[in-house]
C-alpha cells in the first residue's frame, strides 16, 4: 500500500486538490456579486494581464529549473505548474511545491526533494517581490507606521533569513529548537534569485495592472494605488501556511487596504470576493493550457 502510495502520489495530490477546489467554489458567496454592473472591457483587459501573469509563472519556474541544471523546456514546465496548481487549496503549502516537484521528477529523474528545494526557493522570491511592490503604497496612504513597519520587518527577515548565511543557519536553529524538530529552510543564491526576479516582477506588474483594470471595471474612481492591495494580499497569504490558498487572509488586508482608501466597507468586500473569482479564471486558464499541452504525445510523464 505505501509503494503503491509512494508510486503514485502525484496522481492522487492532482485529485486530491481537485476536490479541495471544488470545495471552495461551493463555500464562495455569489450573492454579493448579483447586483454588480460590470463594464466587461475593462474586465476583459484584466483577464488578459491576469492569464500572461500565469504564464510568466510557468516561465519563471522554467527558468529556475534551468539556473540549477535541470533542463525540461517550457512546455513541460507549463505542465508541471498549472497540473497542479489547485494543490494550494489543500491546506498546507507544502502540497503545492510537491505536486510541482513530483511532476519534473517523472520528467528529469532528478529527486522530489531537491526539486522541492527549489521550488520553495522560487516561491519565497516571489513572496518577497510581492510585499515590495505592497510596500510604497502602504507607506503613501499610511504613513510610516504599524502597517509599514509590519511590512518592512517582513522583507527584512525574509531578505536576511535566505540570503545572509550567519543568519539562514541562526534561523534554522531557532526555528528547529522552537518547534523541537529539524527544520530545513533552503539557502538562496543571491544570483539566482535576481536573475529569476526578472520573471518574477513581469508577473506581478501584470497581475497588479490586471487587478487594477478589474478595480475599474466596477469602481471607476479606484486610485491607483489600489493595485498594489493585491500583491501585499497575496504574499501574506502564502507566507500563512495552514490556510487553503491562504483564504481570508488576502480578502481581510484587500478589503482593509480597499477601505483605508475611501472604498466603502460593501464596495470593498464585493471587490475581494470578486478578486478571488478573477484570480480562480487564471488558475482554471493554466490549468486548462497544462491539460491541453499533456494531451500531446510524449508530454505525459510516465
Amino acid at each position: 500500500m505505501k509503494s503503491y502510495i509512494a508510486k503514485n502520489i502525484v496522481n492522487i495530490l492532482l485529485y486530491i486538490s481537485l476536490a479541495f477546489f471544488v470545495w471552495y467554489l461551493y463555500s464562495l458567496d455569489y450573492f454579493i456579486l448579483s447586483e454588480l454592473k460590470i463594464n466587461y472591457y475593462y474586465l476583459s483587459l484584466s483577464l488578459f494581464l491576469m492569464f500572461f501573469g500565469f504564464f510568466l509563472t510557468a516561465v519563471s519556474w522554467w527558468f529556475i529549473l534551468k539556473q540549477h541544471g535541470i533542463e525540461i523546456g517550457i512546455k513541460k514546465s507549463i505542465i508541471s505548474h498549472g497540473l497542479y496548481v489547485f494543490t494550494k487549496y489543500i491546506p498546507g503549502k507544502v502540497w503545492v511545491i510537491l505536486g510541482r516537484a513530483g511532476a519534473v521528477s517523472k520528467y528529469s529523474g532528478v529527486s522530489i526533494n531537491e526539486l522541492g528545494v527549489i521550488s520553495l526557493k522560487e516561491q519565497f522570491v516571489y513572496v518577497i517581490w510581492g510585499l515590495i511592490f505592497g510596500l510604497v503604497p502602504v507607506i503613501v496612504i499610511f504613513g510610516f507606521g504599524l502597517y509599514a513597519v509590519i511590512v518592512v520587518l517582513t522583507i527584512t527577515g525574509l531578505l536576511l533569513l535566505f540570503f545572509s548565511k550567519p543568519i539562514h543557519r541562526l534561523g534554522i536553529l531557532i526555528l528547529s529548537k522552537l518547534f523541537r524538530k529539524p527544520i530545513d529552510i533552503p539557502y538562496i543564491n543571491l544570483k539566482t534569485a535576481t536573475k529569476v526576479s526578472g520573471f518574477i516582477i513581469l508577473y506581478w506588474l501584470s497581475w497588479s495592472v490586471g487587478f487594477y483594470f478589474l478595480l475599474f471595471s466596477v469602481f471607476e474612481d479606484a486610485p491607483i494605488l489600489s493595485a498594489f492591495s493585491f500583491p501585499l494580499g497575496v504574499s501574506f497569504g502564502v507566507l500563512v501556511l495552514f490556510l487553503p490558498g491562504g483564504i481570508g487572509v488576502r480578502e481581510s488586508i484587500i478589503t482593509g487596504f480597499l477601505v483605508s482608501i475611501g472604498v466603502t466597507l460593501e464596495m470593498a468586500i464585493t471587490i475581494s470576493v470578486l478578486q478571488r473569482l478573477w484570480f480562480i479564471c487564471g488558475e482554471v486558464f493554466i490549468f486548462v493550457l497544462s491539460l491541453v499541452l499533456r494531451s500531446f504525445k510524449g508530454s505525459s510523464p510516465q
